[in-house]
């Protein structure tokens, strides 16, 4: 899909909130040559706390938040950069912030290797992770079948995500979106339309089908109930239990750290992957009325920084590892879970 000229639209929401922007470029088909790079240009340009777009979208306080990302299918793709804004901002000012991180990472592109190396190493962990499954195992197998014509394509990926250079970036960049005509989409509540792009155009009001129900009803009250489909054995028996399949449980080693902490470690080698959890006695149950979400509120900042990192420096140093870090509270403890390459 191409492009002649810059299309431009917003539609008026009764539902919305906040106004809501999307600036997308025609991008290619998943499996193709860049696929993978243009994926790699989305994280970018827009994960992380130092990111352009984050920069000139969320910390100058025109979105709460903002996605850049690239989504192939069987035909094309489409590479998407999205913010919900806060009340407000007019859509101008965001499709010009846009253009400004754009130019700031065409500005500063040479130093973006290391985010690079942080992408794929959050890449491989995530592909990794998702072989973890059976189901999700399935899925990656079909979708490569789906999209590729050949399940084994799903082995090449790793090999794909770790080839990604600078100049891939550089040249899917100049390719699909540096000067290249895009199509803006704006969500806005009905009753601010002024927050529209001069140049916009007005999407008319999506007006539901008016249905009869008055044909609706129980079989036999004016439609034919559904005959049962022919089937090759009778539906009406439970089948036979077959032999239930043997399950290898992994030996889990035990040891004690001091007086204090109980270690449990199982080893798997299928996949290059690690993963510790950590169980904090404690939890929801040890709160008060006075301090009633403390233990939530703790444990969703222990990921905004520590002692001796900023808020920045901490999404940076965990970003560097690929890692997947998270935290929560339950009734009786608080856990905290970490996940990267073994190499990591």
């Amino acid at each position: 899909i191409k492009l002649e000229k810059d299309l431009n639209y917003h539609y008026l929401d009764k539902l919305a909130g906040a106004p809501d922007i999307s600036v997308v470029f025609p991008g290619t088909h998943e499996f193709s040559d860049d696929s993978i790079p243009l994926k790699a240009l989305a994280a970018l340009l827009g994960t992380g706390k130092g990111s352009p777009v984050y920069r000139h979208l969320v910390e100058k306080k025109l979105a709460p938040s903002a996605e850049v990302y690239s989504d192939g299918c069987d035909l094309t793709g489409e590479f998407t950069i999205t913010a919900r804004l806060l009340p407000g901002v007019t859509a101008e000012e965001a499709r010009n912030a846009i253009k400004d991180a754009l130019k700031d990472f065409e500005d500063n592109f040479s130093s973006y290797e290391k985010e690079l190396d942080r992408y794929k190493a959050r890449c491989l962990r995530e592909f990794y992770a998702k072989l973890q499954k059976s189901i999700d195992k399935a899925f990656l197998l079909a979708y490569s079948d789906e999209y590729a014509g050949s399940w084994n394509r799903l082995n090449e990926m790793a090999d794909q995500m770790e080839s990604v250079t600078m100049d891939d970036i550089k040249r899917v960049y100049e390719t699909y979106v540096k000067g290249k005509p895009s199509f803006t989409l704006t969500l806005l509540p009905a009753d601010q339309a002024k927050l529209a792009m001069k140049d916009s155009t007005l999407v008319p009001e999506i007006k539901e089908p008016v249905v009869d129900e008055s044909r609706f009803g129980q079989p036999g009250e004016g439609y034919q109930a559904v005959k049962d489909l022919p089937s090759s054995f009778d539906r009406s028996k439970i089948p036979p239990e077959g032999k239930l399949p043997e399950i290898k449980v992994q030996e889990v080693q035990e040891e004690k750290i001091g007086d204090n902490i109980r270690l449990m470690v199982e080893k798997d080698e299928t996949l290059p992957m690690a993963e510790i959890t950590f169980i904090l006695h404690g939890g929801q149950a040890k709160e008060t009325l006075l301090n009633s979400g403390i233990t939530t509120l703790t444990a969703a900042m222990l990921l905004e920084g520590t002692e001796d990192y900023d808020s920045l420096q901490f999404d940076g140093a965990v970003r560097d590892l690929g890692v997947a870090l998270s935290a929560r509270a339950t009734a009786d403890s608080v856990l905290v879970r970490v996940q990267t390459l073994s190499s990591n």
